[in-house]
């Protein structure tokens, strides 16, 4: 036997629950918003690098990109002075406070980058700086 689709809306009653099914699926509605937005990807975006600083080929160009509140960076550059700034990342990707990250440089093993409330990334040695694996929330 064959189940006819309604013609008209069927109304729940909904008074025994004690809760409206509209103000339910309001509140999911605005919960599965809320994550969208928490988990939400931006593009890879390529860091305009300055001061002699180049992408070494075959390892990436430099970029960042934002996951939720999370900022990630990745490619390998090289070329730079000591102390002068990488690149500088945009409006609504830079951190809140000053950070200090660790990086992997040659022949030095590990170092660190400073990465400033107005964008700027700094080294604090030159050769060649792995931007992978660096991430950090802007909130």
């Amino acid at each position: 036997m064959a189940i006819n689709r309604p013609t008209t809306k069927t109304i729940i009653s909904t008074t025994q629950w004690g809760v409206p099914i509209t103000d339910a699926v309001n509140a999911n509605t605005t919960d599965v918003a809320a994550l969208k937005t928490a988990t939400a990807v931006t593009a890879w975006t390529n860091l305009t690098l300055l001061n002699g600083w180049t992408n070494v080929g075959g390892f990436g160009t430099a970029q960042y990109r934002k996951v939720g509140d999370m900022v990630q960076l990745r490619g390998l550059v090289t070329g730079g002075a000591i102390s002068a700034v990488i690149g500088n990342l945009s409006v609504g990707f830079r951190p809140i406070v000053q950070l200090t990250v660790p990086f992997a440089q040659n022949g030095v093993g590990a170092n660190y980058l400073s990465i400033t409330p107005n964008g700027d990334i700094s080294p604090a040695a030159n050769g060649y700086v792995s931007l992978s694996g660096i991430q950090f929330s802007i909130s």
